[in-house]
């Protein structure tokens, strides 16, 4: 049993402004009223059954709160056997699921199958994607707030770049820091990444802006994971000298793709051969899949 803050007891007797952290006196006594309760519960009335024998330690977290271990010993022919009889008694549901943080939500898939099942659906995840807001701010509001992305790139002391999460700016204030975000790339070619989009929480990075480089990186920052791209079919090796153009984007199936228009070099050493090869990557399959264009009347196309 952990002590609950908000419990009524404690909240009736706390003076304008304190927090339950400032009364660890009423927080105590709060607290063992309910152990009381709870043991009488268990051990006087019976409600799991004969207990035998029961030992318990009180612990205090660093914020004030205690909480219990209590061990329990059942006599013969009370004591849980079976899954179905754990589950009369024990039950752990999500509370407002739709509006936790993703790492919450990460961690809560290593509490049962069915969590893990159901924060895996790709329903679920359209949900939780159409509900995100930001509640990183003291005075956030169940009202999604615009952001606005800066990056900074830098030369000395060395070359990095670093992104940061702001409110979104209007004419009376200032840029509120909201997160800074941990940004573990470097790129091959010395220089920095293009961001190609944001979608859904996530980042397509490409090291092209010099040399023919093929990294494209899908990024998460809010779980703090990345995925490198395999190296599409045209590049430099076999086809010589080319120009392309990536888009970034998210379906109607739940996936993520990235498409990739590749214009090869004629003899001139114009990028006009047509029609241009089209690759598109899933990130539910891992892999590029080529697909066949009729012959275009442009010479380049441009995603955005």
């Amino acid at each position: 049993m952990t002590c609950k803050p908000e419990w009524p007891e404690i909240q009736e007797e706390l003076f304008t402004g304190q927090l339950a952290q400032d009364r660890p006196n009423l927080v105590t006594r709060v607290f063992r009223a309910k152990l009381k309760d709870l043991k009488d519960q268990i051990i006087k009335k019976e409600i799991f059954g004969s207990v035998a024998a029961h030992v318990f330690v009180v612990e205090f977290q660093k914020r004030g709160l205690p909480h219990i271990h209590l061990l329990l010993i059942f006599k013969e022919g009370h004591k849980i056997a079976s899954a179905d009889q754990y589950d009369r008694y024990i039950s752990a549901e999500l509370s407002d699921k739709d509006k936790l943080p993703v790492i919450s939500l990460l961690r809560f898939r290593c509490v049962s199958k069915q969590w893990c099942s159901l924060i895996s659906s790709p329903h679920f995840i359209s949900i939780h994607l159409s509900l995100a807001t930001v509640m990183a701010t003291p005075n956030a509001t169940a009202t999604a707030t615009p952001l606005f992305l800066l990056r900074h790139l830098s030369i000395r002391p060395k070359k990095q770049e670093k992104y940061s999460v702001y409110l979104h700016p209007s004419k009376t204030e200032n840029l509120i820091l909201v997160k800074q975000l941990n940004f573990p790339f470097k790129t091959d070619s010395g220089n920095h990444f293009r961001v190609v989009d944001f979608c859904n929480g996530l980042f397509c990075l490409s090291d092209d802006l010099f040399r023919y480089r093929d990294t494209v990186i899908l990024w998460n920052p809010a779980i703090r994971k990345s995925i490198i791209l395999p190296k599409p079919r045209v590049h430099f090796g076999p086809y010589g000298p080319y120009m392309f153009c990536l888009g970034f984007g998210f379906d109607e199936k739940s996936d993520f793709k990235v498409v990739r228009t590749t214009y090869l070099q004629d003899g001139n050493g114009a990028y006009t051969v047509l029609p241009p090869e089209v690759e598109v990557y899933s990130l539910s399959t891992g892999l590029w899949k080529t697909f066949g264009v009729e012959l275009l009347s442009i010479s380049i196309v441009v995603f955005i």
